[in-house]
């Protein structure tokens, strides 16, 4: 079985999380008998297929519960979950929490994170523009998965995506994206999923090591970072807070997406200019935490 058939089944299963995964269907995705699958999944990722669905629902649920004020049997639902009393105790084993306990806790220290980047924002080596809300229309692409610390992303995976374009004769107008899957506050950092991207023409045909995918239509808010790369990481607290306090929207989640406005990702440029895009959708937040969150973040 091809790495590439281990990366199918997995994206597949991070975009099915609310449905039955059992390792017949995730071996069917990859190409594969269920132990040949189950054998060479857990080679790769250091994870057995169920472990992986497991960490991935329960870190979506940690993820819905710090945006969102649904009731925690409706998180747990989406999540895959058939009632409230299994995501609970799941939760507990990974988190050491229960549900609501984490959502009030983490919510807390959004404050905190959202005033100590409001004060480094102000000395530090990078700008923020104005948060506003647009509508991001579909883009087919061609993307590499990195797997690690979102810093140590390997800027030589956007080179290799143009390489591969040149040799495929396709044109030279491309967009370079990068799109986080994960939540640094939920995730490990060995096990941050990020997709260098560029944009292709709609009809294109991938490699063993290079995939071709969609990012779909979605409404987000976007805010410009002008900066190195390396100045990224300490400005999403800022950026985070400024998607929360949008008024009329909520945030719903990842993936976090990156659009680079430069001819290529150089951590070594010491100005460069990049839009980070966060879905929303409209909602009317009525938790008296999330208010004050919402309140603490149109602040500045």
């Amino acid at each position: 079985m091809k790495p590439s058939n281990i990366i199918d089944a997995a994206i597949f299963a991070q975009a099915h999380l609310d449905e039955a995964l059992p390792l017949a269907r995730l071996a069917a995705i990859g190409g594969s008998s269920p132990h040949h699958f189950h054998r060479l999944f857990t080679q790769a990722t250091g994870e057995t297929p169920a472990t992986f669905v497991q960490r991935l629902r329960l870190e979506k649920a940690a993820f819905r519960l710090l945006l969102h004020d649904d009731q925690i049997i409706s998180i747990a639902l989406d999540c895959g979950y058939t009632n409230h009393e299994t995501l609970s105790r799941a939760f507990r084993r990974q988190f050491g929490c229960s549900p609501r306990d984490y959502r009030r806790q983490q919510r807390l220290n959004i404050i905190s994170r959202r005033a100590t980047a409001r004060q480094e924002t102000a000395t530090s080596a990078y700008q923020l523009s104005s948060t506003r809300i647009v509508q991001l229309q579909p883009l087919p692409i061609a993307y590499i998965r990195s797997t690690g610390p979102y810093e140590q992303v390997d800027t030589d995976l956007w080179v290799r995506l143009n390489q591969w374009a040149d040799q495929n004769d396709l044109p030279r107008q491309r967009m370079l994206i990068g799109i986080g899957h994960d939540a640094v506050s939920v995730t490990k950092p060995e096990q941050l999923r990020f997709d260098a991207c560029i944009t292709v023409p709609i009809d294109s045909k991938g490699s063993d090591k290079i995939r071709i995918g969609k990012l779909p239509a979605l409404m987000c808010a976007v805010t410009t970072h002008v900066g190195g790369y390396s100045t990224l990481p300490a400005a999403y607290p800022e950026i985070f807070g400024r998607a929360i306090s949008q008024p009329g929207y909520k945030i719903i989640g990842l993936p976090a997406i990156e659009i680079y406005r430069d001819t290529s990702v150089d951590n070594l440029r010491a100005v460069s200019t990049t839009d980070i895009y966060l879905p929303v959708q409209q909602s009317t937040a009525t938790d008296p935490l999330m208010m004050s969150i919402k309140t603490d973040s149109n602040g500045t």
